[in-house]
């Protein structure tokens, strides 16, 4: 079926007729008639939610950061075990510091 704005049952109808009704898209976001419109003629543009992009930043370097900390625990935890040799346990836990260093800056370049 072709999806023109004109054509009832298109993607872009639903899309637009969505908008007429709520202000927003079929995810929930804020979506405005230019929008719409805009997008049914193929140029895609989108708001974006600033503090929610902030918030998922946040989130990743998190999650990077107990990935490297569980790097060095099980570092540790293979040398007392003497499942590797102390010049494979400082060069693990050299690199997993130099990780960290680097995802230290990442949060500092952070905007706010």
């Amino acid at each position: 079926m072709p999806s023109a704005i004109w054509i009832p049952g298109g993607w872009h109808n639903e899309k637009f007729m969505q908008v007429m009704i709520d202000g927003r898209d079929m995810l929930g976001l804020d979506y405005s008639v230019p929008h719409a419109l805009l997008s049914a003629h193929g140029v895609k543009v989108q708001p974006h939610d600033l503090d929610l992009a902030r918030s998922f930043r946040a989130l990743d370097i998190e999650q990077r950061r107990r990935a490297i900390s569980n790097e060095i625990r099980t570092y540790q935890r293979d040398y007392d075990r003497n499942l590797i040799s102390e010049r494979q346990y400082n060069r693990g836990i050299e690199r997993s510091r130099r990780k960290m260093e680097q995802l230290q800056e990442q949060a500092r370049d952070l905007p706010l």
